[in-house]
């Protein structure tokens, strides 16, 4: 019995110590029963859950702003865009090297005018050329289109 009061006291203390720390009373000073001071501390725990539900909600409503916005979808469609055209790039850039190689090769081996050397080794037909339909208006034409009328 001794130990069990002896164990309520020390937890008495620890439960003052805790109260003048976040409260700023002193339970010496201030004569409130236990009871009420751990109504008090439940409301305030309950204040404090209601400050973080309204800022939680309020961070939710942002992100789906910013979700709903279309800024986003945008971004990485424009991003898409780039990505494919770098590809395009270094895809073409690829092909005139092996173009280069291969007359290269045969350049190399005495043959000056190897088969096929005067048309590209894989035409893509997405690169574009200029057709000069009016000296005043170029017109981009994909290759291997039949020329405008």
């Amino acid at each position: 019995m001794h130990c069990l009061a002896l164990y309520q006291r020390r937890q008495s203390i620890a439960v003052n110590a805790l109260l003048s720390a976040v409260l700023g009373l002193s339970a010496v000073r201030v004569s409130l029963p236990q009871g009420e001071l751990l109504l008090r501390t439940e409301e305030l725990r309950d204040g404090l859950w209601a400050i973080c539900d309204a800022k939680n909600e309020e961070s939710e409503a942002a992100r789906l702003k910013l979700a709903n916005d279309g800024a986003a979808a945008e971004h990485v469609a424009l991003l898409g865009q780039h990505m494919t055209s770098l590809v395009q790039v270094e895809l073409d850039r690829f092909l005139a090297t092996c173009q280069f190689l291969y007359s290269y090769c045969h350049y190399a081996q005495g043959i000056y005018h190897p088969p096929g050397a005067d048309k590209p080794l894989c035409p893509l037909p997405t690169s574009l050329v200029a057709a000069a339909a009016e000296p005043g208006k170029p017109e981009v034409v994909a290759k291997g289109a039949p020329p405008p009328p």
